[in-house]
């Protein structure tokens, strides 16, 4: 356990301060966070002040602070005791006798009460609440009247989110390794759970690592090493097939998004006859879209190249090593400024609506039946993972540079844009997606047509516990 004593002498610390300062300097409260820092103001989001946002790093807690002072001027900040209750403290109301009232027209969220997760006081024993005291001035015009005074009553309180960690609660979480693909925008849920700290919220210590393609992730997986996975399409079916039981439990993305890219010459699919087109692997997701495309458009006597991944298919191409590539962002892009010309894109994949599942959440069979709860809770936290995606450009732009170790403003732009269209609020797995990848799989000859008729689409996937969440109300209450 923590020194108690010494987390509560350091909040005060801090608070004296920021009182001191008059909120001129913030650098005592950094350097208590960590950079994953979680933090929120009982404001969130509020439209008046979207600066109160929930924050997932130091940089948004900096926003935060700067766009606290760029409309306050604090006269005084003080808190006089700190009530505990259990393992966390209450913040006690403001005296009534000490509050000029906000004009009528505020917009101001109405107060409520919060929690700092911390040891308990070593004055807990005393259950005298007395106020705590902050007073700000309205600096300029953001829904309350410029000469209105007001304390702010748990509205505006700096740090409302800041939390002392019990180093021994990471003792109890449950440590999971969770290989993914690719290292690209489609893996960005997992990205953003693990950054977010939306596992460590559901009591799950998450290893995520890119392990390269599908196939070995599956292998991975059913020697024992993981129990979860970032993976969905071929890899699933084949290892049902060959007596795994790897199934998938959520989908993220539910259509083919890898648009194809052609030499500048080339203006229309039929001119692909004869010619080759590069995908990172034979019968991955790029050659399924490939050959989906082209059998739409009736196009035949195309020669599909293995080019052994993303990077190697852009190298392919801009070589003149290959007429047409599956490339995604935010490759992509390059393709694009260089004169290469974007045959078929994500609006015209969707278009095509082919039910196919290009990413999701996979477990084995025999851990998740065990392991219910662990399977929903790793849902969980990777579609709330999901929302921040929504909700918070910024964070998601960092992650993805972070990650992808792209620095270029319009990659990670595209990127950010594909994962929006493309990522998915529902993660239940199509049926008939999944029948559709078995009979794309024994056209491709990549399966035998008897070995998939033994199996039923169901061996593939399972929905139970996504159905489940839906009966709590999870997703409801995520999206509402």
């Amino acid at each position: 356990m923590p020194d108690e004593s010494k987390n509560v002498e350091t909040l005060k610390d801090a608070y004296q301060r920021w009182h001191d300062s008059k909120a001129g300097s913030v650098d005592h409260w950094l350097s208590l966070m960590t950079d994953d820092v979680n933090f929120r103001s009982l404001a969130e989001g509020a439209k008046t002040m979207e600066f109160t946002r929930t924050s997932s790093c130091k940089d948004d807690v900096k926003h935060y602070f700067a766009g606290l002072t760029a409309d306050w001027e604090m006269i005084y900040y003080r808190i006089d005791e700190y009530i505990a209750q259990a393992t966390a403290w209450s913040l006690s109301a403001t005296s009534p006798s000490k509050i000029d009232a906000p004009a009528k027209s505020s917009k101001l969220p109405k107060p409520t009460s919060t929690n700092f997760a911390a040891a308990k006081s070593a004055n807990s024993s005393n259950s005298t609440t007395r106020p705590r005291q902050l007073r700000w001035r309205w600096q300029n015009d953001c829904g309350l009247n410029m000469k209105t005074r007001a304390i702010i009553c748990g509205v505006l309180i700096p740090l409302i989110g800041l939390v002392l960690v019990d180093t021994s609660r990471a003792a109890t979480l449950e440590k999971i390794r969770f290989p993914y693909s690719p290292i690209a925008w489609q893996s960005v849920p997992w990205w953003m759970a693990k950054e977010s700290g939306l596992y460590e919220k559901y009591g799950l210590d998450v290893d995520i690592f890119f392990e390269g393609a599908s196939s070995v992730i599956a292998q991975t997986m059913l020697s024992g090493e993981t129990n979860f996975a970032g993976i969905a399409g071929p890899s699933i079916v084949n290892n049902v097939l060959a007596g795994g039981d790897i199934i998938q439990v959520a989908a993220v993305i539910k259509s083919f998004t890898t648009p194809m890219y052609s030499q500048p010459t080339i203006k229309e699919l039929a001119q692909l006859k004869g010619q080759k087109v590069g995908v990172s692997r034979l019968a991955s997701v790029s050659h399924l879209t490939a050959q989906s495309i082209l059998q739409r458009a009736g196009v035949t006597g195309v020669t599909i190249i293995q080019t052994g991944g993303i990077p190697e298919s852009t190298a392919a191409l801009s070589s003149g090593n290959v007429a047409a590539a599956m490339v995604p962002p935010p490759q992509s892009v390059l393709l694009r400024e260089n004169g290469f010309r974007e045959l078929v894109g994500a609006k015209q994949l969707r278009e095509m609506n082919i039910p196919f599942v290009e990413n999701g959440l996979a477990t084995r069979r025999s851990y998740a039946e065990k392991n219910s709860e662990q399977v929903k809770r790793f849902i969980k936290a990777s579609f709330e993972g999901i929302r921040r995606i929504f909700d918070n450009k910024d964070l998601t732009m960092k992650t993805i540079a972070k990650y992808t170790k792209i620095t270029d403003e319009k990659m990670l732009e595209e990127s950010y844009r594909f994962a929006l269209d493309a990522i998915s609020k529902d993660a239940t797995v199509p049926h008939d997606a999944m029948a559709a990848l078995v009979e794309q799989l024994v056209n491709l000859k990549s399966i035998e047509a008897s070995a998939a008729k033994k199996f039923a689409p169901t061996a593939y996937y399972e929905n139970r516990y996504v159905n489940e969440l839906e009966r709590e109300g999870f997703f409801n209450k995520l999206w509402q």
